[in-house]
């Protein structure tokens, strides 16, 4: 369906009255875009640039683009303690170690979060190799 739609906007053209997002917009059943929609949306990104770039030039302040974007689904009812804990850590490590000892721990903390999601490939590989629900590390 979406390949012969872009092959007949290729072959056919668009169309108006919004070019190629006509057939989102029919499909959705809308009659015209949602520029307040749109709007939020641009203004999240802009925030989420901001955080980003406050982030990169000042690395002790605690916000995290990434958290932000955790902020807005229901993930975070099962992470906000580990990530407290985290930020404590950093803090802390920052605090009385300095940014050389932030440095040398990174890759510490990256090695926790791989190994975290090898140790659920693996348990996930053990469920269909034997087909026994093995522990989960879904949140739903």
């Amino acid at each position: 369906m979406y390949w012969a739609r872009l092959q007949a906007g290729y072959i056919w053209g668009s169309g108006p009255p919004w070019g190629y997002a006509g057939w989102i917009m029919e499909w959705r059943n809308m009659k015209e875009p949602n520029y307040t929609a749109a709007g939020f949306g641009v203004g999240g990104a802009l925030f989420t640039l901001l955080l980003i770039w406050l982030h990169n030039r000042f690395p002790f302040l605690p916000l995290h683009p990434a958290a932000y974007a955790l902020a807005m689904n229901f993930g975070i009812d099962y992470c906000w303690f580990p990530m407290l804990i985290a930020g404590l850590a950093k803090t802390a490590i920052v605090r009385y170690g300095g940014q050389r000892a932030y440095h040398a721990l990174v890759p510490f903390a990256l090695g926790i979060i791989v190994g975290e999601y090898v140790t659920g490939s693996v348990w996930s590989w053990i469920w269909i190799v034997t087909g026994r629900p093995t522990y989960s590390f879904s949140i739903n």
